[in-house]
């Protein structure tokens, strides 16, 4: 008959060295391996299945959509104390339908004169540049759009140019008419510096504007 005592004693007792420290050490060496193996195994399953799938997260993402517009605009300020208008068109490249990208070019209607020491003289202005835009909640009917423009322009008075630097940051009102159509209305201010005619300064140009912009094209 089989001894089943005998057997498990064998198995459990560490073989030749018989001291209570080789009978621990005989027990601990499977529990050890057992931990590492489990830790392993819990390592394995965390690690992503396929590391060159990863990828960065950017703030535009690799699919994102490309597409454009083209717009007219209207502004109105005040320029030497006077109301002036200003109509102009900008065009712009847009990003995941949200960074837009472009340009765009004002010109001052009539009406804003300027006294000299001959008489008054009518001031002819316009400027524009580089024009970036985020809209936020493009696919809402009603969202809201931040646009700063950077850029220069030129006044001409009585034969003489001079040329300006302008920046105009602004915070507008959008709302999508339809699929291809965009009504957008806000306000801003005006920066303009670098002016070199005697009777004007720059705080003279440098005004809160309210503006009107219909876009038209891909959103």
């Amino acid at each position: 008959m089989y001894d089943w005592e005998r057997e498990r004693a064998r198995v459990s007792d560490p073989p030749g060295d018989s001291s209570p420290e080789a009978a621990v050490r005989y027990r601990v060496r499977p529990l050890a391996c057992t931990t590492l193996l489990l830790i392993a195994t819990v390592c394995a399953l965390q690690a992503p299945p396929d590391l060159t799938a990863q990828q960065a997260r950017t703030l535009v993402r690799g699919d994102a959509t490309n597409s454009g517009f083209g717009a007219v605009v209207f502004k109105g300020s005040g320029v030497n104390d006077q109301f002036a208008g200003f109509f102009g068109a900008r065009g712009a490249w847009l990003i995941d339908h949200v960074f837009a990208l472009g340009a765009g070019a004002y010109l001052m209607g009539g009406g804003v004169d300027v006294q000299r020491p001959s008489g008054q003289r009518s001031l002819d202005m316009w400027y524009g540049g580089a024009e970036f835009e985020f809209i936020s909640g493009w696919s809402q009917v009603y969202h809201i759009t931040f646009l700063t423009l950077v850029g220069g322009g030129s006044l001409g008075l009585d034969g003489e140019s001079d040329g300006i630097w302008a920046a105009e940051p602004q915070l507008n009102l959008e709302v999508n008419v339809n699929t291809f159509l965009r009504l957008n209305f806000g306000g801003g201010y005006r920066f303009i510096w670098g002016v070199d005619i005697p009777e004007l300064s720059n705080s003279d140009l440098s005004q809160f504007l309210g503006q009107v912009t219909i876009k038209f094209g891909a959103f």
